[in-house]
């Protein structure tokens, strides 16, 4: 993650970017990915869009104050739809909003 961070750095010094307007998401592991981005540098991220993938709980204070959507299928048996439960409810308890949709489908569809 700190390359990938280290990459998005380097593109908005060399490049005319809207910094009020960087968004993060993944899908499965880019899911988790999307909220380890989140946590190490919450103040780059205009809001995220965590695709079946679950965070850390204990964490949710600091996502408390950015717009984020999850989406995850109901019929998961790849990543349980508690991780995605867990990050609503701690962001929740923080104080903050979190869309969630959860589907009927599986893992990616």
């Amino acid at each position: 993650m700190r390359s990938a961070l280290a990459l998005l750095d380097q593109v908005i010094a060399d490049y005319e970017i809207d910094t009020s307007r960087i968004y993060v998401t993944g899908l499965s592991m880019g899911g988790y990915g999307a909220w380890d981005a989140l946590r190490r540098r919450p103040e780059l991220f205009a809001a995220a869009m965590p695709l079946s993938g679950g965070g850390n709980k204990e964490q949710g204070v600091l996502f408390k104050d950015i717009p984020v959507w999850s989406y995850h299928g109901s019929t998961d048996g790849v990543v349980p739809v508690s991780g995605a439960d867990a990050m609503r409810d701690a962001i929740m308890t923080a104080g903050g909003m979190m869309e969630y949709t959860r589907i009927p489908v599986g893992h990616t569809g």
